[in-house]
């Protein structure tokens, strides 16, 4: 996959408003990977262990099945990660893509050719969010795509609801500049992901 979707775009504008945003973002660390394939009944389950990084929580680990692998990963981490994160309701997995790049093959069989996997999300306002990740194992190519279509997920809600903040204090200071600014970042990333109800929950605790 050479080319970029033009909601590619969208995602890299949105993250470097993320990380302007917020002091740290987080990583989804997973570890003791296990893949099981049930032949009889077409299905992939799948078991690890994940860390959410850098909060002190302990590992966790997560059960899930599914139409193949990623599907099955999908599942079991917006079940669990869904608990915490309410814009992971309104996700879908679309699709996803596979390439095999043989030209970057060392080996006369060929088989050792690295593999892009690029998967689709689409949330509950029909916008599709591309995420791509290449690997020597089709596996590891999948899972580092889906943790990092996640991971893009939970620092958007996290930033969301940082600007929902910003922007109060900045009104309560009379600072429209920052008003401004901040409702600006807010409507960037509202337009892969409706955040109404995160920033509402926000609302009834203040």
């Amino acid at each position: 996959m050479d080319f970029d979707f033009p909601e590619e775009a969208t995602i890299r504008k949105n993250n470097k408003i993320i990380d302007e945003v917020l002091r740290k973002r987080i990583q989804i660390i997973i570890s003791q990977f296990a893949l099981k394939e049930d032949f009889k009944n077409d299905c992939s389950i799948i078991t690890c262990s994940y860390k959410l990084k850098p909060s002190r929580r302990k590992i966790k680990k997560i059960k899930g099945s599914g139409s193949g692998v990623i599907d099955a990963l999908f599942n079991a981490a917006m079940t669990e990660l869904t608990k915490k994160f309410h814009s992971l309701k309104e996700i879908e997995l679309h699709d996803f893509l596979v390439k095999v790049k043989f030209n970057e093959s060392l080996q006369q069989r060929k088989t050792d050719a690295p593999v892009e996997i690029k998967i689709a999300l689409i949330s509950s306002n029909r916008r599709r969010m591309y995420f791509k990740s290449t690997s020597s194992s089709l596996v590891k190519a999948g899972i580092n795509a889906t943790c990092k279509a996640i991971e893009y997920l939970i620092n958007a809600e996290l930033a969301a609801m940082q600007l929902s903040k910003d922007i109060k204090h900045a009104g309560e200071r009379n600072r429209t500049d920052l008003v401004t600014k901040y409702t600006l970042q807010l409507a960037e990333l509202v337009k892969c992901v409706s955040y109404a109800e995160t920033i509402k929950n926000i609302s009834k605790k203040e």
